[in-house]
């Protein structure tokens, strides 16, 4: 595998035995390739999954600066990202503003927005 994705053998033997990804953004993307892994499951295997849901965790926004670093982490081109986080900045912001709306303010207002961030990953 590690001759497959152009990985010192080394250094992939050590990211199995620990669990900690060290290959770089090539690399990552030819493990995906000939693993065929999705994208969500390549940002499992390779421990990004904690650094994409920051980001988008944050708040879903649209495209902009955000966009160029979850594309940097997935290794999906920007312009294929643009639509999918614009959606989903888009479904945030309607469901905090029908939650604010019928909570009138109160805290549990923001409660379905939280398991929106909470989930953002399932969401992406």
């Amino acid at each position: 595998m590690a001759r497959a994705i152009g990985m010192d053998p080394a250094s992939y033997e050590q990211a199995e035995r620990t669990g900690k990804w060290t290959g770089d953004a090539r690399q990552s993307a030819a493990l995906a390739s000939v693993l065929s892994l999705s994208a969500r499951d390549r940002l499992t295997a390779t421990g990004h999954d904690d650094r994409l849901a920051e980001l988008r965790g944050r708040r879903p926004r649209p495209a902009g600066r955000p966009t160029s670093a979850v594309a940097k982490l997935t290794g999906i081109d920007k312009r294929t990202l643009e639509e999918p986080l614009r959606t989903m900045h888009q479904e945030y912001q309607r469901l905090i503003a029908a939650t604010l709306s019928r909570a009138g303010g109160s805290a549990a207002s923001g409660e379905q927005g939280r398991v929106y961030l909470d989930q953002v990953l399932d969401h992406f």
